[in-house]
């Protein structure tokens, strides 16, 4: 996940998001898991784990992957010209390039972003 904010779990919910655009000519992958940290972190708890809002965001999604290996993991593509708006900072995820030899090209920014509607 990123650590723009470096935030604490319990705050993730409020950091940026990302919009990620694929400028390229080939297909991105962008691998994730379908819940918020502050969840992954409920559940380890849930479970018996002492894992929590202490933990780092990374600390707490690795234990949240080996307790829970099967936990699905949900695969999304991107093709050229196609973009993803995201809360990258509170979700594990994975963004990548299909390998093909080819010059992977994005654009990626944060920020608050609003419907147009939401102003």
């Amino acid at each position: 996940m990123d650590d723009w904010s470096n935030a604490p779990v319990k705050d993730r919910a409020a950091a940026h998001n990302r919009l990620s655009i694929n400028l390229g000519d080939h297909d991105r992958r962008l691998l994730c898991v379908n819940l918020p940290l502050q969840v992954m972190a409920q559940t380890l708890r849930d479970h018996g784990h002492p894992e929590g809002d202490g933990a780092s965001a990374y600390t707490l999604a690795r234990r949240f992957l080996r307790e829970f290996p099967r936990y699905p993991v949900t695969r999304i593509t991107i093709r050229p010209g196609e973009a993803y708006l995201a809360p990258t900072e509170n979700m594990l995820h994975d963004g990548h390039a299909v390998p093909d030899g080819h010059l992977d090209l994005q654009f990626s920014c944060r920020g608050r972003f609003r419907p147009p509607h939401a102003r």
